[in-house]
């Protein structure tokens, strides 16, 4: 008798706390799920990310999570099973993640790619330097087949901005398995990956490191002999 007296007390006590709330287990239920379970806790809401801030020697200093450029300095690891925290542009950096729209119209991460080495070239079609080094990489992309080639364009020939279509012509003109643009004309995105010194093309190895860069034309010669040091 003594042992259920405390129990109902305890209930009564639960009872007057002012107005309960619904108990979602799993994560995923509703408050309909299961109305017998009811209970009045104090908020602890958790992000579950990691914030940092860091300066590389570009001057870029991030103050992590997601900015309004698109780059995230802290993937929780999502499909690829790993924890990626970006670090710089530079070399030796891990890089940010690099979220936009490819040239099918498809979102696309760069941490989505993790596991294979990535050259991602920064420029616009206006500039010789770009699209020649356009041009090496699209002769290289067979020879590489374990090796993702991504453009990320800023403006056309005419100095516009260039959108989806301008992409898919650049996927086209120059083999480009994946061409990716800035989806505004005032183009964030590209002025962070482009650090102001465009055409830039960044090697990126398997572990989202960043192994080298390279302003202005690289030839296909270059690129070819750097991405035999990556094997």
């Amino acid at each position: 008798m003594h042992t259920r007296l405390i129990i109902l007390t305890s209930s009564l006590v639960l009872a007057s706390c002012g107005e309960p709330k619904p108990l979602m287990l799993g994560g995923t239920g509703t408050a309909n799920e299961r109305p017998e379970i009811e209970i009045d806790p104090a908020d602890t809401s958790d992000t579950g990310r990691d914030q940092d801030s860091d300066s590389d020697d570009t001057g870029h200093t991030d103050t992590g999570g997601v900015d309004d450029t698109g780059a995230t300095t802290t993937d929780t690891g999502g499909d690829t099973g790993a924890d990626i925290e970006g670090t710089g542009y530079g070399r030796g950096d891990t890089a940010y993640d690099l979220l936009t729209t490819d040239h099918f119209g498809l979102p696309f991460s760069l941490y989505a790619l993790y596991g294979s080495p990535v050259v991602l070239l920064v420029g616009d079609l206006y500039d010789a330097r770009a699209t020649d080094t356009l041009t090496g990489m699209g002769a290289l992309v067979s020879e590489h087949s374990g090796v993702h080639f991504v453009a990320l364009i800023g403006q056309d020939a005419s100095t516009t901005h260039c959108d989806a279509s301008c992409a898919a012509g650049v996927a086209s003109d120059y083999g480009i398995p994946t061409v990716l643009y800035d989806p505004s004309p005032a183009l964030p995105l590209y002025a962070t990956w482009s650090q102001s010194n465009a055409p830039r093309l960044y090697i990126i190895d398997a572990t989202m490191t960043i192994d080298w860069v390279n302003f202005g034309t690289t030839t296909e010669a270059q690129l070819d002999d750097k991405l035999d040091d990556l094997d």
